[in-house]
């Protein structure tokens, strides 16, 4: 197939050979297309691009043979493709758009720097805000190595006692821990795998459950050693639900 120019006159060029020819300028009429066609495909996967830009041979912008729309730098330190407004910085005008057939957008940003998705918005890899705050998925649940005394409650009532890492350096956990006897005061609880430590001691108020049925404060040292500060009854539990806190400096 001849690809031929959109604008001007091209040149007289045999079939299956590209056209080259000068830059043309015209005018559409208001009314009127400019309109190149791709006949249905014999070869899909083969046939040539439907045009190109190229940059010292290099192709750069191109439809492929389907006429979709391609982009690729073709040296380094150029954007493939950039979209503009004429608006000022941090006017509402939107920069471009990514909608479905209906016109719908689904994904749209503002000269002002505001994005917004319509749907869920789907991350494989890190959310870096700014220069310094990463969200990264949670990881997995680790399981907490109980100290002397402890044991976890775990399945099929409660949680299997466990920390995770999440967005924002926040560390969470989960699970119960009961005690037979009494636990003396700055006896180690658990310990934190080396990931989920806080840089510094945290606190917390917690109350162990009968018969212990102790208010007391629970401490996570920056060695990930947890421990209550006052001695137990003898016998009780320690919910650990919903307790999580700031592991970042």
């Amino acid at each position: 197939m001849t690809r031929r120019a959109l604008l001007g006159a091209p040149p007289a060029a045999a079939p299956d050979t590209d056209v080259v020819h000068a830059a043309a300028t015209n005018t559409v009429a208001e009314a009127a297309s400019v309109v190149v066609n791709r006949p249905t495909l014999v070869t899909p996967g083969t046939a040539a691009d439907v045009w190109q830009f190229t940059y010292n041979g290099t192709r750069a912008g191109y439809a492929n043979e389907y006429g979709c729309l391609r982009s690729r730098s073709p040296v380094a330190n150029q954007y493939a493709f950039r979209a503009q407004s004429h608006a000022s910085a941090g006017a509402t005008q939107a920069i471009g758009s990514f909608a479905t057939s209906d016109n719908t957008d689904q994904f749209v940003t503002l000269v002002n720097g505001d994005s917004y998705v319509t749907r869920d918005l789907r991350v494989g890899r890190n959310v870096v805000f700014g220069s310094t705050a990463t969200m990264v998925p949670p990881t997995d649940w680790v399981a907490l190595p109980l100290g002397a005394g402890l044991t976890d409650i775990g399945n099929p009532t409660y949680y299997t006692a466990a920390s995770r890492r999440e967005p924002f350096d926040v560390v969470r956990l989960r699970g119960r821990i009961s005690f037979a006897g009494s636990l003396a005061g700055n006896a180690t609880l658990f310990t934190l795998d080396a990931a989920h430590r806080p840089a510094y001691t945290v606190t917390f108020s917690v109350r162990t459950g009968p018969s212990s049925n102790l208010a007391t404060v629970m401490q996570i040292l920056s060695t990930g050693v947890a421990q209550l500060i006052a001695t137990t009854g003898s016998g009780g539990y320690l919910g650990l639900d919903g307790i999580s806190f700031y592991a970042g400096t």
